[in-house]
């Protein structure tokens, strides 16, 4: 697929401000409420990388939950959207099938 480049798009050299945001230190640790944890730079050239493909997210759902399970030697994971998410899938493997 051809790269389409970011379509005359540059965004401002401080999005926060432009926004009219305040930034502040966060002491607290990784809270979602407070923007979650900032990222590595590892973290941010992987998700480049992978915005430059399109791929079946079920699929996709299904490797990393592989990956992740034989990392920490569990027999399945589940990446989700968020901790709410998380909680959802966990309380709904517990509720019997009818």
């Amino acid at each position: 697929m051809a790269d389409r480049g970011n379509r005359g798009f540059s965004p401002p050299v401080d999005i926060y401000e432009h926004l009219g945001v305040k930034t502040f230190i966060n002491a607290r640790g990784a809270h979602t409420r407070f923007g979650g944890a900032i990222m590595l730079a590892a973290v941010v050239d992987a998700m480049v990388a992978a915005s430059k493909s399109s791929v079946h997210l079920g699929e996709l759902q299904d490797a990393i939950g592989a990956r992740i399970a034989a990392m920490t030697q569990n027999e399945a994971a589940v990446v989700t959207g968020g901790a709410a998410a998380g909680i959802v899938l966990a309380i709904s493997a517990c509720i019997p099938a009818v």
